[in-house]
């Protein structure tokens, strides 16, 4: 199933994504992006280890690696302390084609739904 939602207008909004099984999924695919954009992920329902990516389309069609941070809701491995649960993700896609993805390491035994906001902050 393709929980990908496509968007060239942001505002602030709350959306949720489901993580069911072990298969990278879109969370969000910003087209054209030349917005300064804060998205914060809620990872509380998150139980298992889950890998976070971001992106940017790099030849009009492919989308490469920008970053990848690991969420460890043990805190025992991971890029973050236990304690934390909303993660922080600012994009800057200067005109570019951008995408945020999700990937549970172990599938989850239920759905789990993943709440996130985005807001578009003003330039400097």
């Amino acid at each position: 199933m393709d929980l990908s939602q496509s968007r060239t207008n942001y505002e602030n909004k709350s959306h949720s994504q489901v993580l069911s099984n072990t298969s990278e999924q879109d969370v969000e695919i910003f087209t054209n992006l030349r917005d300064f954009l804060h998205i914060d992920l809620d990872l509380d329902a998150i139980t298992k280890i889950t890998i976070i990516r971001i992106f940017e389309k790099v030849d009009g069609t492919n989308f490469g690696l920008v970053s990848e941070v690991t969420y460890d809701p043990s805190g025992s491995t991971g890029d973050f302390d236990v304690d934390v649960q909303i993660v922080g993700i600012e994009l800057n896609g200067g005109g570019q084609d951008m995408k945020i993805t999700m990937q549970s390491v172990v599938a989850e035994t239920m759905s789990i739904t993943v709440n996130y906001s985005l807001e578009v902050l003003t330039r400097p």
